[in-house]
């Protein structure tokens, strides 16, 4: 494959991945909180369960899943290490 087939390639997958993120959730009933609209349902504050985004899956969430715990055991072992300080950070 030549540098602009895979230019090209790269572009067309970059932009299928912008579409599907950009779509919202439809739902059957609308949620409201704190009198606005919600786009997705919103849950209360001492019932917080995970929930996957339906463009999320099945491996994708389990390798973020796989992510998460080697950060947690990262934290775990060595709690002063700079670097989980930068990671934390990159999280947003």
């Amino acid at each position: 494959m030549n540098m602009d087939a895979q230019s090209e390639q790269h572009a067309l997958q970059t932009i299928e991945r912008t579409v599907v993120q950009s779509k919202a959730v439809e739902l059957s009933e609308v949620t409201k909180y704190d009198g606005q609209g919600a786009l997705c349902p919103v849950q209360d504050t001492g019932q917080i369960v995970p929930v996957r985004p339906a463009t999320l899956v099945e491996e994708q969430e389990t390798a973020i899943q796989t992510q998460a715990q080697e950060l947690v055991e990262m934290i775990r072992s060595d709690p002063n290490n700079w670097r989980i300080q930068g990671l934390i950070f990159n999280l947003g």
